[in-house]
């Protein structure tokens, strides 16, 4: 019997919801179920009734929850006792941050590390995405924080980096009130043209076409906030981006079907993980910090 699935079951107990727990362990729905499915066979009854409407606690599993909670409860003080100790001995944390989310959320990264380990020395390095992977494969003590799409994201795990996804936003475009698609109902890759200066802040794009048709990219906020004021360009950004620094006086932002989300994501060296620095309980710890961060800031 695995600590994590009675951790996974107290959790759903809770919640009435698999998708949040899941969500809250950074899982998949089926490995969350899956793990569930190894506690009953374990135990020898079934803990909750799976309806649509959520999860819901057999009479064994009402019977099995306050056992389970104290556990939790016990290994969570031990967990904290030994964060405590570790975060002590940390003289630094570095972590390389693409610019567009650098120059939202530059504030709230900074509070969460010095929150995190008021006696460290902190290092935020402004790196774009590939110098953001460089930067993590070669010095297994600098993490990262960037926004990717699913290609880039399959690369990075490919390449040996661990990706950790902490909130999935659309990709969505932004434009002038009187930009000549503003007032147009519905918006395809073909009305996309190349006078509008396209200007993207991604590495890749789900969809070619708008990649081939894109002059500009950039993750200067600045000078894409200007631009745009200009009416100088139609912008590719990130929904969540936008909604934290983009002043909406005369602006505008429209989803459209040919774009897909993209993920804030937290990647580290896999070989980093058995160096005190980062031990698994740090990092889940930063890693649920930084997670929780976007999700009070939306």
């Amino acid at each position: 019997m695995k600590l994590e699935w009675i951790e996974y079951f107290v959790n759903i107990a809770q919640t009435e919801s698999l998708t949040k727990s899941a969500e809250l362990f950074y899982l998949t729905q089926p490995t969350m179920s899956k793990a569930i499915r190894n506690l009953e066979e374990e135990l020898g009854f079934e803990l909750f009734m799976r309806k649509k409407t959520g999860m819901y606690l057999t009479n064994q599993g009402k019977v099995f929850l306050p056992y389970a909670e104290k556990i939790v409860e016990q290994y969570q003080q031990y967990r904290n006792a030994v964060f405590e100790q570790k975060v002590e001995s940390l003289d630094a944390i570095e972590i390389a941050v693409s610019p567009h989310i650098l120059q939202s959320y530059y504030g709230e990264i900074y509070q969460v590390l010095t929150r995190f380990a008021p006696k460290s020395k902190i290092s935020i390095i402004d790196a774009d995405n590939v110098k953001i992977r460089e930067l993590v494969n070669k010095q297994s003590k600098i993490c990262g924080l960037l926004c990717c799409d699913s290609v880039i994201q399959k690369q990075l795990n490919e390449s040996g980096l661990k990706t950790v996804s902490l909130y999935d936003t659309p990709l969505v475009l932004c434009m002038s009130k009187t930009s000549r698609l503003a007032n147009k109902e519905h918006i395809t890759a073909d009305d996309l043209d190349g006078n509008d200066v396209l200007a993207l802040t991604m590495d890749d794009a789900e969809r070619k076409v708008v990649l081939a048709k894109t002059i500009l990219k950039t993750s200067n906020l600045n000078l894409l906030q200007n631009m745009l004021v200009s009416e100088k360009g139609i912008c590719i950004l990130p929904q969540k981006i936008i909604e934290k620094s983009f002043d909406r006086n005369g602006l505008m932002m429209r989803s459209v079907d040919f774009l897909d989300k993209v993920t804030f994501t937290f990647i580290y060296n896999a070989e980093a993980i058995n160096e005190d620095i980062y031990s698994k309980i740090i990092l889940d710890r930063m890693i649920r910090e930084l997670s929780e961060m976007f999700y009070k800031t939306t």
